[in-house]
């Protein structure tokens, strides 16, 4: 019996499966993207066309997802921006305007 949510045969033409390419072409952050929207969307639609089968490709996304390496938490940009002279904090510093 194929196995049509784990490896189904339309996408494993060529001796490589189409995930595992999209994989090789993404940074580790955007793959993580395309599996939370995957899971996403196959939760979504449930009802409404694939029922059980999409939640065990929800299911199958969402085991990826865990399977992977967490990603560090992103850098905070707050307070990279450049100082303005006499600035204090809680005011707003009112700039000049050309006339």
């Amino acid at each position: 019996m194929t196995d049509m949510v784990n490896h189904p045969p339309h996408y494993t033409r060529g001796g490589i499966e189409c995930i595992a390419a999209i994989k090789a072409a993404l940074t580790p952050e955007e793959w993580r993207g395309l599996l939370k929207g995957q899971v996403i969307k196959y939760l979504w639609r449930e009802r409404h066309k694939g029922g059980q089968e999409d939640c065990r490709k929800a299911r199958f996304y969402l085991d990826r997802l865990l399977a992977e390496e967490p990603l560090p938490p992103p850098q905070s940009i707050v307070g990279r921006g450049r100082k303005r002279r006499n600035a204090q904090p809680g005011r707003f510093v009112k700039r000049r305007t050309k006339r």
